[in-house]
C-alpha cells in the first residue's frame, strides 16, 4: 500500500512499464517506456520544425491525435503549460523527460570539460561548442557573454516540444548529441545505452540519405571525445575543489529514472 493508502499508487505491467490505476492504461512518463514503433511515431512528429516551417501546426496536431492514448495529453489535464498550441496534445511528462535529458547532456554532463580546457583537443572544442550552442534555446542571451559562439536563438514560446523538434530536425545536432552519448557509454562492460540514445538514433533514421555518414562519424568522433572525457574525469577526481561533488559510482541501466 502506498503513502496515500495504496489506491492511487502507480503500478507496472508485465513489461515493466507504468500502468495508470483503474484504467489499465500505461502511465507513460519516460522515453524509455516507449516501444521502438512508438518512438518512431513521436520522432516523426518532432521531425517537423514548426518554428521554421509555416502552416505546419495543423499537421502536427493531426499526427498527435493519431498517437496512442498514453502518448497524448491526459484528458483530465486542462493545459500543458510547457507546450505550445501545436504540441499541446502531447503527453507533457514524456516531453519533459526528453527535454530534460537533452538539457543535461549539453549542460551538466559537460561540466568536467569546462573545468579543464587545457586538456581539450581541437576536435573536442569544436564538438563541445556545438553542443553548448544548443543551450541558447532556453538560456536568455547575455550580450556581455560571448563565450558560446553561434548559440541557437532563444525559443520565445518556451515550448519544450518546439525546442526538441528543432534538435530532432537538425542532423548535425543529432550527430553531436550521439557523440556525447557514446562518449559516456562504457564499452568494457555490458552497459545499456544511455536513455536518450534510442530517441536520437530514431531521429537520425529519418535522414535516410545521411544515416550512414551520421552513424559513422559520430562513432568515430566519440572515441576521441571519450579519451578526453576520461582525462578530465581523472583530473576532476584528483582536484580538491570538487571533493564535495564526488558521488559513489552506480551501474547505469536503461530504466534508471
Amino acid at each position: 500500500m502506498g503513502k496515500d493508502g495504496g489506491w492511487f499508487e502507480n503500478r507496472r505491467d508485465t513489461s515493466g512499464r507504468h500502468r495508470a490505476p483503474f484504467s489499465g492504461q500505461r502511465d507513460t512518463r519516460f522515453v524509455t517506456d516507449l516501444r521502438r514503433d512508438e518512438i518512431r511515431k513521436l520522432t516523426e512528429i518532432l521531425h517537423i520544425d514548426n518554428t521554421r516551417a509555416r502552416h505546419t501546426g495543423e499537421i502536427v496536431r493531426r499526427m498527435i491525435r493519431e498517437l496512442p492514448k498514453d502518448m497524448r495529453r491526459d484528458r483530465w489535464s486542462r493545459t500543458n503549460k510547457h507546450l505550445c498550441d501545436a504540441h499541446q496534445g502531447l503527453n507533457a511528462n514524456l516531453m519533459a523527460d526528453v527535454f530534460n535529458l537533452v538539457q543535461r547532456e549539453v549542460g551538466h554532463h559537460l561540466r568536467k570539460f569546462d573545468a579543464y580546457p587545457d586538456l581539450l583537443k581541437p576536435l573536442d572544442v569544436l564538438i563541445l561548442q556545438k553542443l553548448q550552442a544548443i543551450r541558447g534555446m532556453w538560456e536568455k542571451p547575455d550580450p556581455k557573454n560571448k563565450a558560446v559562439s553561434q548559440a541557437w536563438h532563444y525559443e520565445i514560446s518556451c515550448c519544450q516540444g518546439c525546442m526538441v523538434a528543432r534538435i530532432a530536425s537538425d542532423k548535425h545536432a543529432l550527430r553531436n548529441l550521439r557523440i556525447a552519448l557514446l562518449s559516456r557509454t562504457q564499452t568494457r562492460l555490458n552497459h545499456a545505452p544511455r536513455r536518450l540514445m534510442k530517441f536520437v538514433d530514431t531521429c537520425i533514421d529519418l535522414f535516410p540519405d545521411d544515416v550512414d555518414e551520421l552513424y559513422g562519424t559520430s562513432s568515430q568522433f566519440a572515441f576521441i571525445l571519450k579519451d578526453t572525457r576520461k582525462a578530465c574525469s581523472k583530473a576532476w577526481a584528483k582536484d580538491p575543489a570538487h571533493a564535495d561533488s564526488r558521488t559513489p559510482q552506480r551501474r547505469h541501466t536503461d530504466h534508471d529514472k
